[in-house]
């Protein structure tokens, strides 16, 4: 078999490529102690392949410098496109037989020569540049490719890792046979007829010409800023940047490319083994297309097994595998087009080999042209129509199925044309189309059949115009609450403000039903759903006052605050949202954490907002914000103080906020801040209890600050003794002494405390709290110890 041949041939031939300056990527192995460890791997280095017990990685000397730390013996490999010196050409004719790796610029001249060679049928764009400033080339292959037609745009792209060649010349020789035999072969034709085709061969020309412009000899993974492409993205878990590296200039230029199109499906082509890696690979759920993207891979798989040797992709599940199985990775093309893009991608591995000889090029054309031939004519199948309104005209409208889609699976009709396309396994679906505007419609028991196309068209009715008005209410004492905003939610409506009676009025909305968020400061927020119809026009809102928790007690004795984990929170004056004090996460180390919690009857639906501060290890140490044990948020590394809200139903709820660390390494100072909790209404807040009389006043301390001591004054008036408690608290909120705890009877008192009696255990300088606790007050004040 050929690839044995390569291998035998790569042991023996060793190039060393003549770079300039430091060389900063690395390749590696090392062996795995117990693949749950591959969470915390994944986020510091980019592992290639795991395979035999083995980690293969790659890194740059960041990366590895901070992998290092974690203990693992490493075995430093050569990197694999430094293994080989492949004959290079910049003759074009000679190169389109694909024997030969093209330089650069004949690169550059075959692409653009596609569009002058077959102008009715390609087009070739400029999507961006590199960091370097080499051109990222698209080609577009359509039967009228200046038009923008109602088909399934399609999406081939190789060689964002610039040393897996092998699919970008297999992408060139795709984009020149279906050129060649468009109108010639009944099949080739029709996939063109059907289809909008992209494909970009070469997604990371600074990593793959890393040695220069003549040679791919001495390609590296990364780009020229040493940064994983494939890392680089969004990620739906981990935020916007998920590896602490800036967007680069090719995934900018494929970010801003998927904005402007829709497209339907597609695959990114990679090398190092051989399997068809299908989503998701952020997390271990599967996507609610699991089984569709099961039998696509496979088709891709069979057929790649029937036109090569034995032995070809037929690892791992017969030559397929989901991601997050193989090894968890986060900031990946795939799930970023999935997810955020509504699209349908996978991962191709089609070579062993990274750096492909180019004597085997044209052989795994060869093995891999029939399955890129099946993957594109998949794109022509499932469900596919337009959505246009009474008047004919195209919608932009959210396809759902109904009682199967999560995860941002459905789909929506594009908004020029109003064509959609939905690719589903085969079964019986219902279907529901919705804008705004619109009238919903649903489609029953829609039978899709594999390898069939189904066509279901709707049309949606114009929903009647209603003028919805109402009124907003203090939840407390009824009166109405002015200039409260009342806002539709993800809707072109302006929002409205209530008039000095509390009432508003909001015109021309749709029948339909809507998230609608009422504020006002200082009361809760309300997020609640409603339902607009002939019949159902008026809405009235009850909001409560906000319940504060601003630590400007100092202390954590304004709520029933509870602590877990390895240390407590702590009040700290050293840094604030507002005012002078905030909670700050407890001094914990390595595989530790530290929790604050409250529990709350809330009383009508409202929602909790708070501002938060990090500093940590990017990535790795987070702050995570918890409702009823379900996470709601996280964040890591250096985060100024930003405001999070969200929405709380009514019943009893618990709220937490937890700092953790991983199992090594600490940045910045290792911690979290809260400040500004604004706590939904509770039953305490919408039940006040009218005060009595007061019978126990608190006067205050003097001196303070003092040194070595102060007297804490309160007088009584009352006919009876009365229970009367006064406690010393310290900044973190822990009891250091008793001072009074008995029934007291009307009078003048003046208590002092000096931190050296036998309960206080001779306590240091610092901030201190006494809280005079009666039948009829309960009050804390601060002073401070200065010894």
């Amino acid at each position: 078999m050929k690839k044995r041949v390569v291998l035998l041939l790569l042991s023996l031939i060793v190039f060393s490529c003549l770079l300039v300056g430091e060389q900063s990527e690395h390749y590696f192995r090392f062996y795995l102690h117990h693949h749950s460890q591959l969470s915390k791997i994944t986020r510091l280095i980019s592992i290639d392949d795991v395979k035999d017990g083995y980690v293969y990685a790659y890194a740059n000397d960041k990366q590895l410098q901070k992998f290092k730390i974690l203990g693992y013996s490493l075995e430093m490999l050569q990197k694999p496109g430094t293994l080989y010196k492949p004959d290079m050409t910049d003759d074009i004719e000679t190169n389109r037989i694909w024997t030969e790796y093209p330089t650069y610029d004949a690169f550059v001249t075959i692409m653009y020569q596609f569009a002058i060679d077959y102008p009715s049928l390609c087009t070739v764009e400029n999507i961006g540049t590199t960091v370097q400033g080499r051109e990222i080339l698209m080609a577009k292959i359509s039967d009228n490719v200046q038009s923008n037609e109602a088909e399934p745009e399609f999406l081939y792209v190789a060689t964002m890792h610039g040393d897996e060649t092998a699919g970008y010349i297999c992408l060139l020789n795709l984009i020149e046979h279906l050129l060649e035999n468009y109108g010639t072969v009944p099949r080739i034709t029709n996939i063109v007829d059907n289809l909008v085709i992209w494909i970009s061969p070469l997604q990371n020309p600074d990593g793959t010409y890393f040695g220069g412009n003549n040679s791919v000899a001495g390609a590296q993974r990364f780009n020229a800023n040493f940064v994983d492409l494939n890392r680089n993205f969004p990620c739906p878990l981990e935020g916007p940047h998920p590896d602490g590296n800036d967007w680069q200039p090719e995934t900018i230029a494929m970010m801003d490319f998927a904005e402007g199109h829709h497209i339907t499906m597609g695959a990114n082509y990679h090398g190092g083994t051989e399997v068809v890696n299908y989503p998701w690979d952020f997390q271990s759920e599967l996507h609610p297309d699991d089984d569709w993207y099961v039998y696509t891979s496979q088709v891709y798989a069979n057929a790649a097994q029937a036109n090569s040797p034995a032995g070809y992709m037929n690892g791992y599940n017969n030559g397929i595998t989901n991601g997050f199985a193989w090894y968890e990775t986060h900031g990946g093309r795939q799930d970023y087009m999935n997810y955020f893009h509504y699209a349908r991608e996978v991962t191709m591995e089609i070579s062993d080999t990274k750096l492909l000889p180019e004597i085997f090029l044209e052989d795994h054309w060869n093995y891999n042209r029939e399955s890129m031939l099946l993957y594109l004519e998949e794109a022509l199948y499932g469900i596919h129509g337009f959505v246009t309104n009474d008047a004919g005209n195209p919608v932009e409208a959210k396809i759902e199925v109904l009682n199967h889609d999560f995860d941002n699976s459905h789909v929506y009709s594009d908004s020029d044309l109003g064509d959609y396309y939905r690719l589903l396994y085969e079964g019986i679906y219902d279907l529901k189309a919705s804008s705004y505007g619109y009238l919903p419609e649903v489609a029953e028991n829609v039978s899709v059949t594999n390898g069939n196309l189904v066509d279901l068209d709707f049309t949606l009715q114009t929903a009647p115009l209603f003028t919805v008005s109402g009124n907003v209410e203090d939840g407390v004492d009824h009166n109405p609450v002015v200039n409260a905003m009342i806002e539709f939610i993800e809707t072109p409506l302006d929002p409205v403000f209530t008039d000095n009676l509390g009432n508003y009025t909001i015109e021309n909305v749709p029948e339909g039903s809507y998230q609608v968020y009422v504020s006002s400061d200082p009361y809760s927020n309300l997020l609640t759903q409603i339902d607009i119809a002939e019949n159902n026009t008026i809405h009235d809102f009850s909001i409560c006052l906000s319940d504060i928790e601003d630590f400007e007690s100092a202390s954590f004795l304004m709520h029933d605050w509870a602590f877990a984990g390895n240390a407590d929170w702590m009040i700290t004056n050293e840094v604030a949202f507002e005012g002078s004090f905030s909670a700050r996460s407890g001094n914990i180390i390595d595989n530790q954490e530290s929790s604050i919690l409250l529990n709350l009857e809330v009383t009508a639906p409202g929602e909790v907002s708070f501002y938060l501060k990090v500093s940590s290890e990017v990535v790795f140490d987070y702050f995570r914000f918890y409702i009823d044990g379900v996470l709601q948020d996280r964040w890591s590394g250096e985060v100024d103080w930003q405001e999070a809200h969200y929405p709380v139903d009514e019943g009893i709820h618990e709220f937490k906020w937890t700092y953790e660390k991983d199992e090594n390494t600490s940045n910045g100072n290792d911690c979290a801040w809260l400040d500004m909790i604004a706590l939904p209404c509770t039953e305490e807040m919408s039940t006040p209890e009218l005060p009595e009389p007061a019978k126990v006043s608190l006067l205050g301390n003097y001196p303070n600050p003092f040194n070595p001591e102060t007297a804490i004054s309160f007088t009584i008036n009352s006919q009876e003794e009365i229970p009367t408690r006064l406690e010393i608290y310290n900044i973190k909120g822990q009891k250091v002494n008793t001072l009074i705890d008995a029934n007291l009877s009307a009078g003048n008192y003046n208590i002092i405390w000096d931190g050296t009696d036998s309960n206080s255990k001779k306590v240091g300088s610092g901030m201190y709290f006494y809280r005079l606790i009666s039948s009829d007050l309960d009050k804390t004040e601060k002073m401070l110890l200065l010894k």
